[in-house]
Order: structure tokens, then sequence, then C-alpha cells
């Protein structure tokens, strides 16, 4: 055990943590379990202080011995990822704000430092130019410009996934746009359309979907609004044309930004979600598409259908929309009450980010490029549907084709039946508009 002291006394801490004794304070006063932070945050406030290392050391403002060996501890961080794990105490749900976990992961990073410089861990002073710039909102931006990397990282692999599935769509709706099936709406058959039309319609919600990650793309790149010769070095780290921000009083303050993005998620999810509950039933119901087998069913059910990935899909849909709730409900409240929440917001949008991404990629690569079509169930339910009628209205009009729907309604026959006994058409009619191949087996009862 080590021995670390601060202004409330010492305490006591493993030989081997790298974090330090304010983290240790924290999660014993506040013992939670929780959802822990998405790895990519953490690993990206590594990258600003590593860039806020090299500019500072290069310009004198710190040590450059000092400076030297928090940009190696950094690049360590980084590199070995395993390095952070059982280190990173704080969670997105303690108190605190991005205060928390910039103390957190400064404390990490000083012991690293430490370490690399042959000093015992703990020895602070050594490296104090690292946390004083804790100070004012400091934490807050640093936080946030690490967040906005990190969306931007998210909005970019996400808007190549939605660009891979819409390639895909656009396949199958050209595949199925000549097989016949029977629109619905609220569960109730509405009309003829064709299975293609559902592929494109999906295609249309989630371009528009598409169209608005670039618009918040290009809102999140204005992010940093420290030293210009520390955005030069984050650009090069991080490889992005990040930007200043010069709107003091807006960033990071208004948290308009975030609830848009976590309302463009959800309404992401949801169109993936329509889009799974149509695909269901159209394998499952109706048996209209049909999908390869994944896994071998039990004896009793060797026909049924397993909807693994749609099933997978959908509730990390529910997952995403549950999220928006909190994000909307945390950042509702006033500025400052805001600003301790943020921590929360912006872990629970990378998640909703990655969580619809793997959605995404699994509808893409596992599901939609592998459905084929079956055309025989289709015919069938469009030649038992009363609907049929209505394509009749040219040569019965309008009062005798709803008459025909109603008796095949009642009676649970085929309109082409019904009209055959009725003698409203000669067989040369018939066969001219409800030919037998659209027909079912009951048309020649």
């Amino acid at each position: 055990m080590r021995q670390e002291r601060d202004a409330l006394g010492d305490l006591q801490l493993p030989d081997d943590a790298y974090f330090g004794i304010s983290t240790a304070r924290l999660t014993d006063t506040v013992a939670i379990s929780a959802p822990e932070f998405p790895s990519e945050i953490p690993y990206n406030i590594v990258r600003v202080r590593q860039a806020q290392a090299m500019s500072f050391g290069r310009n004198g403002f710190w040590n450059n011995g000092v400076a030297a060996a928090i940009q190696k501890a950094a690049a360590r961080i980084v590199a070995e990822k395993q390095l952070l794990s059982g280190q990173l105490k704080v969670l997105p749900s303690h108190g605190g704000g991005a205060r928390s976990i910039i103390l957190n992961l400064d404390e990490v990073l000083a012991n690293v430092a430490l370490d690399g410089m042959g000093i015992p861990k703990g020895q602070y002073h050594n490296v104090s130019a690292l946390f004083q710039m804790d100070k004012g909102n400091q934490p807050l931006e640093t936080y946030l410009t690490a967040v906005h990397i990190t969306l931007l990282q998210q909005l970019f692999q996400m808007s190549a996934s939605v660009d891979s599935l819409l390639v895909v769509l656009k396949q199958k709706e050209q595949v199925f746009q000549e097989q016949e099936t029977i629109a619905q709406i609220h569960f109730q058959k509405v009309g003829f359309s064709t299975v293609g039309a559902d592929f494109a319609c999906f295609h249309e919600s989630l371009l528009r979907c598409r169209q608005q990650m670039d618009w918040y793309r290009a809102q999140l790149i204005p992010c940093w609004q420290g030293p210009s010769e520390v955005l030069l070095m984050l650009r090069e780290l991080v490889e992005m044309d990040l930007a200043m921000c010069h709107s003091p009083h807006d960033f990071p303050w208004n948290v308009d930004l975030y609830v848009g993005l976590s309302a463009l998620l959800k309404t992401s999810s949801l169109v993936v979600l329509q889009f799974c509950n149509r695909m269901r039933c159209l394998i499952g119901e109706t048996r209209e598409i049909e999908m390869p087998r994944i896994r071998a069913n039990p004896a009793f059910n060797p026909t049924g259908n397993e909807f693994l990935v749609p099933d997978t899909v959908s509730q990390l849909a529910f997952l995403i929309i549950g999220a928006d709730a909190s994000i909307a409900a945390a950042a509702g409240l006033t500025r400052d009450s805001a600003s301790a929440y943020v921590p929360l917001i912006t872990a629970q949008l990378t998640w909703c980010g990655k969580w619809l991404t793997k959605s995404l990629q699994l509808l893409s690569q596992n599901f939609v490029g592998e459905l084929t079509g079956n055309t025989e169930p289709g015919k069938r339910l469009i030649a038992a549907t009363p609907l049929q009628a209505e394509r009749l209205v040219p040569v019965l009009g309008y009062d005798r084709a709803v008459q025909v729907a109603r008796i095949a309604a009642l009676t649970a026959k085929p309109v082409r039946t019904v009209v055959s006994k009725m003698k409203l058409m000669t067989e040369e009619q018939l066969n001219q508009w409800l030919p037998l191949s659209a027909a079912s087996e009951n048309d020649n009862e």
C-alpha cells in the first residue's frame, strides 16, 4: 500500500493503482454499480492532454521534462488499451460533473508519467503542471472536446454503415419490385403494393436520417476554445480537421446540440424498429420472404423462424429510445444543472451511437442481403382478399364491385369464385381481370 495526502488528510491506496486520492475518495463515498464510460471518451480525453503536453512543452509553458513525460504517458495509455482497465473508477452516474472523470484520468496520467520518470506513484508535485490546469470551466471544456471527437468518429462510422445498408436496400427494392403483396396500416389490409415498396420506404426514411447526420457532423467540428497551437497538435493526433469554437457563451453550456443528436438517433432507431417489425410479418406471418437459418430448430417446430438479428436490432432500438428520455430529462434543467449531468448525457449519447451503428451493420451484413422472395404465399393472399374487387370497378362498376367485396368477405370466398357464381363475368373476362396465376387453389371451387 502507498499513502497519499490531500487537504482532507491521508489515505491508503494499493501500490499498483494508477488512480489517486481524489478518485478513491469519490468512489468510497458514492459506491454505486452502473454503466461505465464508453472507452472512446477516456482515450480522447487523454489525446487532448497529450496535445496540450506537446504544445506546452514546445512553447515553454511547461517544463520540457514534465511535458515530455506526460506526452509519453498519454501515448502509452492510448497504445496499451488494458492500462486503463480497473483504473477508471468514475462512472457517468457519479456526481461532480466532468471534473470527476477528468481528475480520475489526470491522476492515472500523472502516475503513468511518474512511472516513466522512475518516481514513485503519488508524488504529484513532480507533475503539478497537469493539475494546475484544473480551474474554472477547463475540465468541462476538455471533456466536451473529447466527446465531440468521439461523436465525430462515431458519426463517420455510422454514416458508412448507413451507406452500406442503403445500397443493400436499393438492391432488394429492385429484386422485389415485381412481387405483389398487400399493404397494411395498423394491421388492416388497405391495398395492393409490392414487397419492393417496403424496402423503398425504409430506404427513403433512412436516407433522410443519413442527411441529418452530415449536418450534425458539421456542428460538432468547432470544439476547441484553448490555445490554437494545441488545436494543431490535436488535429494531428486524432486525424480530424477540428476547428476553434468562437462562441464562448454557447459552448459548452447549451446542450441543444446533444439533445438534437439524441433525437436523430432515436428517430433512426424507430425507422429500424418499424422495418424489423414489417420483416417479421413478411417472414413469419405471410411467409412472402424467406431468410437463411442460423441454427437448427427444435424437433417439434422444425419449420419455425428464429428472428435472431431482427430481435437483437429491435432490442438495441429499445435501449436507444429509453436513453433519449434520460438525455432529454437531464438536459432540460437549468444551464448550471445541465453541466453537472453532462457526463451522463454524453456517455448515454455515445452508447446510443455505438448501438445504432451495430444495428445498421447487423442488418446490412447479416440480414437484408440474405433475404429471398417466396411468391406463392403472396399470390394466395391476394387471391383470397376482398380487395381484389377493386380491380373490377372498370368492368362491373363501383356499386357492384363493392357488393362482390362484401359477399367475399362474409363468405370467406375468393373474389373470383364469387364473381363466377354470380355469373357477372365471362370466363374470358375473369382470366383477363383476375388471372388464375394470381389465384389460390380455391379459385377452382
